[in-house]
């Protein structure tokens, strides 16, 4: 498999589709929350190579869409630096690491 770099991924080099991912808006008196599609299936692994580790995160696409829509929800600007969405092995598919998604900034 070949692997791409962030060079790889000039916009104006590609033909870009819009995508619709609806979100909740933050509330400081709920906080982050989001919502899994009905059908989605999402897992995490790390493995190991002879260079290092990887992060292998790999779903059907409603799981797909449903991370989507935690990074998209995280990304909000009125979500406070250091908010998170933890997403640990009872939500993701069998035996998965937890993910854990952090919002930082500098």
């Amino acid at each position: 498999m070949e692997r791409l770099t962030l060079e790889d991924f000039i916009l104006e080099d590609v033909e870009a589709r819009e995508v619709t991912v609806r979100v909740k808006p933050y509330d400081r008196s709920t906080g982050v929350v989001s919502w899994w599609e009905p059908n989605a299936q999402l897992s995490v692994s790390i493995v190991e190579f002879s260079f290092g580790r990887e992060i292998d995160i790999q779903g059907n696409r409603d799981g797909l869409v449903s991370l989507a829509r935690f990074l998209l929800t995280l990304a909000q600007d009125e979500v406070p630096n250091g908010r998170d969405i933890l997403l640990d092995s009872e939500e993701l598919d069998g035996e998965s690491e937890t993910l854990r998604i952090l919002i930082q900034e500098p």
